[in-house]
């Protein structure tokens, strides 16, 4: 009889659709003459820096340009917390499936030291934790990336912060519910892992912390000015990162078909479940 923590590893696999149809000749024929002055994307739009500069100067060239990328926004912003960590960071990852998911890929800055608890599946301990970082360790910056689930649990330790003078880095990712639940149950949508919506950003000048910065940000570039008046802050700071409830990280899709199985689904996907959800709704 074996008792304790078993070991596996984990494998996530990705696989790229079909492709658009190829635009008709006469309408890349003029394409080919079109100035190219703006860009035009689903995160990203605007007119083009003039430094941009073609490698061909001489030749044009128009089609159908497909881009891969990570699943879901709730990876992409991983990406803009990462340019946020400076050497001997203290980084928090809380049990919640944006941190848990994305944090151990991430390459981190000489002297960074992380902390998980990933294997007993306890949310809400990284408020807690990071409250133990920041009085033991006070000349280094401690961050922490929570899911609002986990934090409701422990978010009345917030006074505790106020009350020792201490000056974390809260980034709560806010997906409106138990999304590391949505994706293992039976059925994402399930009533119990909806949670009421607190005002989060609001939490550490109710707790006492009236002098943290705060804010609430719903895109990549809300995101990256938060991080930039955090880089500046002399006080804690919280920020609250909105991202859409059914938006999944990369590795999300891999459980929600893994534990399939269990449920006698063993062949569904997220983006499966979605549509199903979307005909639904018709």
């Amino acid at each position: 009889m074996y008792s304790g923590l078993w070991q596996q590893d984990k494998i996530m696999s990705y696989f790229v659709g079909s492709m658009p149809t190829q635009i008709e000749a006469g309408f890349l024929e003029k394409a080919q003459r079109v100035e190219t002055a703006t860009i035009g994307h689903r995160r990203h739009m605007g007119f083009m820096d003039p430094a941009i500069q073609a490698i061909l100067p001489n030749r044009r060239i128009a089609g159908t340009a497909v881009t891969l990328a990570l699943p879901g926004q709730d990876s992409t912003l991983l990406h803009h917390i990462v340019q946020f960590l400076r050497p001997n960071d203290i980084l928090i990852s809380d049990t919640a499936i944006t941190a848990v998911l994305g944090i151990p890929r991430i390459k981190l800055p000489e002297g960074v030291d992380v902390e998980v608890q990933t294997s007993w599946g306890a949310i809400g301990w990284g408020t807690p934790a990071i409250l133990g970082n920041a009085l033991a360790a006070p000349d280094r910056r401690c961050i922490i990336v929570a899911g609002e689930g986990g934090h409701q649990l422990t978010a009345n330790e917030m006074g505790t912060f106020y009350r020792y003078g201490a000056k974390p880095i809260f980034l709560t990712v806010n997906n409106g519910g138990f999304h590391g639940e949505r994706v293992t149950n039976r059925y994402p949508n399930e009533e119990y892992n909806d949670l009421a919506q607190w005002n989060f950003a609001d939490i550490p000048a109710a707790m006492g912390c009236e002098d943290w910065y705060t804010t609430k940000v719903t895109t990549l570039g809300e995101l990256d000015a938060a991080l930039a008046e955090a880089e500046k802050a002399a006080s804690g700071v919280y920020i609250e990162i909105i991202i859409d409830t059914w938006e999944i990280p990369q590795g999300g899709e891999f459980l929600f078909t893994g534990t399939g199985a269990l449920f006698g689904m063993p062949d569904r996907t997220w983006e499966g479940w979605l549509k199903e959800m979307a005909a639904k709704r018709q």
